[in-house]
């Protein structure tokens, strides 16, 4: 449903929005009749195609995929051992998601995950009902991104991708 202009944080000016809700019902002869999950609920600019969770507590619009971005960029630094490469995933997270990345940022990332606080594939999942088409695209493109300037891609490589695309619901 619409719901009309609003600021949006990428592309810096007031831009139609609208809800997206998407729910599995359970039907009997094409006929709905009970909700059985949300697969999707997020806002979303109607210029720019980015997604967005409801607005933080200072009312300010944040992409949903940016969280998940920099946590597969965090995750593969580390699974790499290139956490000395900070300043090309900073790079890497430009270009993919057109937003700056603060280098401490990316380090605090780093950091939770070489201790194992953090389950990336779990939180890749529960974040999906918060990401749009365009969203996980930028995910995958980050692990493919960072992947191939570590090394030339062999299978475990790919199967990493996989794994990452797999957790946002596509498919590779």
């Amino acid at each position: 449903r619409a719901l009309g202009d609003q600021m949006c944080p990428v592309c810096q000016r007031a831009k139609p929005f609208s809800h997206l809700l998407e729910t599995n019902y359970f039907c009997l002869f094409g006929i709905r009749m009970l909700p059985l999950e949300k697969n999707a609920d997020y806002l979303s600019c109607d210029y720019c195609e980015n997604a967005f969770q409801a607005p933080d507590a200072d009312g300010v619009l944040v992409p949903s995929q940016l969280q998940s971005v920099r946590r597969v960029l965090a995750y593969l630094l580390v699974g790499y051992s290139m956490q000395d490469q900070q300043e090309l995933s900073c790079d890497i997270f430009k270009k993919v998601t057109g937003l700056e990345l603060q280098a401490s940022v990316l380090k605090n990332e780093v950091n939770s995950i070489s201790l194992g606080d953090t389950d990336l594939f779990d939180e890749l999942k529960q974040q999906n009902r918060y990401l749009n088409v365009r969203g996980k695209q930028q995910v995958i493109e980050a692990a493919f991104l960072i992947t191939h300037s570590f090394c030339e891609i062999q299978y475990e490589d790919r199967l990493r991708i996989n794994l990452i695309a797999s957790a946002v619901g596509m498919s590779i």
